[in-house]
């Protein structure tokens, strides 16, 4: 006969698992106690300073210049020279624009002078009145004439009528009587040749004043030619004045320092060759490039630490200007990402930091006092995206779900889910089960 085999209940079965479990040994683990204080988000990345403004000197005009001296890193004052200028062929243009209106303007004294002609036309007005007096002179003696002229000729008529009636009168005085008649006779006609030329030169001299309005008005007229010249005149001047002023303007437009000689000079160079390029450090800042998510959390005025590197303390700055529009960059590992430029302007600028030197840009997005902090390795993330840790209370894990906060490199804010002065997981591994026996390596932690 065989024996009957017992079958285990489940509630023996349950039993026999309990006991199994309890003879496993605990799991140990180290433990951190939950603790509040100051947690600082932020981010790194490398800067590399430059000058938010630089100044390039070039030649303002076509012009001989001696050799430029300054050499990268003097220091410059404002306007001072920057390179030796041949000024003589500008100063003998403004020297000759100079005297052609002096030309100019003692040609307009000189026509706008009429003394001469108010003195010729006294003369002549005060001419004309005398010969008009003499014309009327001449016109009296011209009757006289032309009386004595009549009476002669009837002298000399009746002389011959009584010669030829056998008067008393000899052939001697009928030739004299005809003489004087003749004479007379031209006597009247030289004073009317005498009157006439009186009445022509007074026509003639009527004429003077005329005349002379006449070259006065074409003198006016050339003084308002001599006018548009001058103007003319006086742009050239003012041009040549202008590039005088332009080669002498060779000049360090700020105080700062020569970061490039472009040109050594000591040649004829023309306008716009470039001679050298300055900068004052005191617009010194410093341009990083970010992931565009990052710079999301930043705002101008945000805190940030720069660190020169080389044992050098870090420097105080501040986000100075975020560039709107970003661009593509590849990683390190060849993955295309998408940043932005950030510019941060230092509070007080550095000794011993030049232009183009790399720095590491820490970016501060968030602060926070009296935070629950836990160490960055004590959470846990799911597959579904929650964040756990585990609390050890009486030898036991709890798994507990919280919310975090801000984050930094090695710690954790936690918004919700743990109080200070609760025990956790220091850094929890994959093995670990919620209601799982553990020990404490370290009690006393």
């Amino acid at each position: 006969m065989r024996p009957i085999r017992s079958v285990p209940t489940p509630l023996a079965l349950a039993v026999t698992l309990a006991l199994v479990a309890g003879c496993s040994p605990a799991a140990e683990v180290d433990v951190v106690l939950v603790s509040t204080g100051t947690i600082v988000e932020s981010f790194d990345e490398p800067g590399r300073t430059r000058l938010s403004r630089t100044h390039r000197v070039s030649m303002s005009v076509d012009a001989r210049v001696g050799r430029v001296e300054l050499e990268p890193g003097d220091a410059i004052e404002k306007d001072a020279p920057i390179v030796l200028v041949d000024l003589k062929p500008f100063e003998l243009v403004v020297a000759e624009a100079e005297s052609a209106i002096t030309e100019l303007d003692a040609q307009l004294d000189v026509n706008a002078n009429e003394e001469l002609e108010d003195t010729a036309r006294d003369y002549v007005q005060q001419t004309i009145a005398a010969s008009e007096e003499a014309l009327q002179a001449a016109q009296q003696q011209v009757e006289a004439a032309k009386a004595r002229s009549e009476r002669a000729a009837r002298e000399a008529e009746r002389s011959r009528e009584i010669f030829e009636s056998g008067g008393l009168t000899s052939p001697s005085q009928v030739e004299d009587a005809a003489l004087l008649a003749d004479t007379s006779r031209i006597d009247w006609l030289q004073q009317q040749f005498i009157e006439r030329s009186f009445a022509t030169l007074i026509t003639a001299m009527k004429l003077g004043p005329r005349l002379i309005d006449n070259w006065l008005a074409r003198r006016r007229l050339e003084s308002h030619v001599i006018k548009a010249q001058r103007a003319q005149a006086s742009v050239r001047l003012e041009r040549a004045r202008y590039r005088l002023a332009l080669a002498k303007g060779l000049v360090s437009p700020v105080a700062g320092v020569v970061l490039r000689k472009l040109d050594p000079g000591e040649s004829a160079l023309p306008a716009g060759a470039p001679l050298v390029e300055i900068g004052d450090l005191a617009d010194l800042e410093v341009v990083a490039d970010v992931l565009s998510s990052d710079a999301l959390s930043l705002a101008v005025g945000g805190p940030v630490t720069l660190d020169p590197g080389g044992g050098r303390p870090t420097i105080a700055g501040r986000v100075k200007r975020i560039e709107p529009a970003g661009f593509t960059k590849l990683s390190s590992l060849g993955v295309e990402q998408q940043r932005v430029n950030v510019i941060v302007g230092f509070d007080a600028v550095p000794d011993g930091i030049g232009v183009g030197y790399r720095l590491a840009a820490r970016f501060v997005t968030g602060t926070k006092d009296d935070a629950v902090i836990v160490p960055r390795f004590s959470v846990l993330q799911s597959a579904t995206g929650v964040h756990h840790v585990f609390v050890v209370e009486k030898g036991t894990l709890k798994r507990r779900d919280v919310t975090l906060g801000l984050r930094s490199d090695l710690q954790l804010e936690v918004a919700s889910g743990l109080a200070a002065g609760d025990r956790i997981v220091r850094a929890p591994d994959a093995d670990l089960v919620d209601g799982g026996r553990v020990s404490v390596r370290d009690p006393a932690e």
